[in-house]
C-alpha cells in the first residue's frame, strides 16, 4: 500500500530544493512567490491528506471488495455533520467528530492563508478553494470508479467544511493586514 510518508518524502525533497532555488535567486523576497510556495505545499499535504494510504496491490483490494469494507458516500448536506455530533454526544466518542470536522477544517487554513496573500479578490480566492476541494472529491470518486470500491468517501460535508477552513485562513490574513495597517505597516 503506498502510504503518505512514502510520497511526502519525494514532495519535502522537491519542496527544499525550490526553496533553496527561490532563496538563491532572492524570490523569496516576492509576496507571489512566497503564497505560490505556500499554496504547494498546503495542496500537498492536502492530497497526501486525502488520497494516501492508496492500495494498489490486487489482493488487497479484492480482499476489500469482497468483505464489503468501502465506505459510504454523502451526497446530503449537513448529514455527516449532524451525525458525527449526534454520535458524540450519544456514545461519547469523538475522535470522528474531531477528524472529520476539525479535520477538514484545519486541512484548508493554510491554503486560504496562502491563496490571500497572492490573490487580491476575494471571489477569485473563493473559486479556488472551491475548485481545489471539488476537485479532490471528484479525484476520490474517480479512484473509488477505478478500485471499483469505496476506499475514500466522497462527501459534500467534506467539501462545505474544507471551503470553511479556506475562508477561515482568509479572515487571518484580513486580521493580520488590519493590525499591521494599524501600526502603519503593510506587509501583503
Amino acid at each position: 500500500m503506498l502510504r503518505a510518508r512514502f510520497i511526502g518524502w519525494f514532495l519535502f525533497f522537491i519542496l527544499i530544493n525550490i526553496l533553496i532555488i527561490m532563496i538563491i535567486s532572492g524570490k523569496i523576497k516576492n509576496k507571489n512567490a512566497l503564497s505560490l510556495f505556500g499554496c504547494f505545499i498546503s495542496l500537498s499535504i492536502i492530497t497526501m491528506t486525502c488520497f494516501f494510504p492508496f492500495p494498489h496491490q490486487s489482493e488487497l483490494i479484492d480482499d476489500i471488495i469482497s468483505n464489503n469494507e468501502g465506505v459510504l458516500n454523502n451526497y446530503i448536506p449537513f448529514h455527516t455533520i449532524y451525525t458525527s455530533f449526534v454520535d458524540a454526544i450519544k456514545y461519547h466518542v469523538y475522535q470522528p467528530l474531531l477528524y472529520s470536522i476539525i479535520g477538514n477544517i484545519v486541512l484548508f487554513i493554510p491554503l486560504g492563508f496562502f491563496l490571500s496573500l497572492g490573490i487580491e479578490n476575494k471571489i477569485r480566492i473563493l473559486g479556488c478553494i472551491c475548485f481545489s476541494s471539488f476537485s479532490i472529491e471528484m479525484f476520490q470518486y474517480f479512484f473509488n470508479s477505478i478500485l471499483e470500491f469505496n476506499y475514500r468517501s466522497v462527501d459534500i460535508d467534506d467539501f462545505v467544511l474544507n471551503v470553511c477552513g479556506g475562508i477561515i485562513g482568509y479572515i487571518m490574513v484580513y486580521f493580520i493586514n488590519e493590525k499591521i495597517k494599524k501600526r502603519k505597516i503593510n506587509l501583503c
